[in-house]
């Protein structure tokens, strides 16, 4: 009797041991994902720089173009995951030496952030 209880403990044990493990494993994919799509969506960014402030010799990002194209590239892999989420997007250009983005990507409790430093050339 006393082998039975054990076995049957062990497993329990064992059986919980893998769900939490097969949860770990789906959070730990999702925060991955996340952080791909926001990090793609910063990248973007820099190739939308505002080439008459940049004439001038400012930094700046084109922000209405930026803000498009991010939006698509992030909704487009998280359709591509099969993700739901939601997407901020953040610049910080004014009186900046180096302006930067800041991407951010929602879903079900979870959140990625991915910071772009847009630099010049020269």
């Amino acid at each position: 009797m006393k082998n039975i209880i054990v076995t049957m403990a062990i497993v329990v044990l064992m059986t919980t041991i893998a769900g939490y493990q097969g949860l770990l494993n789906r959070s730990l994919r999702l925060e991955k994902q996340l952080k791909f799509a926001a990090d793609e969506g910063g990248a973007t960014a820099s190739l939308f720089i505002d080439n008459k402030a940049y004439g001038e010799g400012i930094l700046r990002f084109d922000k209405e173009a930026a803000t498009k194209k991010i939006s698509r590239i992030v909704q487009e892999n998280l359709k591509n995951f099969g993700i739901d989420g939601e997407k901020e997007i953040e610049f910080f250009d004014e009186n900046q030496e180096r302006p930067y983005v800041r991407v951010t990507v929602k879903s079900q409790g979870y959140e990625a952030q991915s910071l772009y430093e847009l630099r010049s050339p020269f």
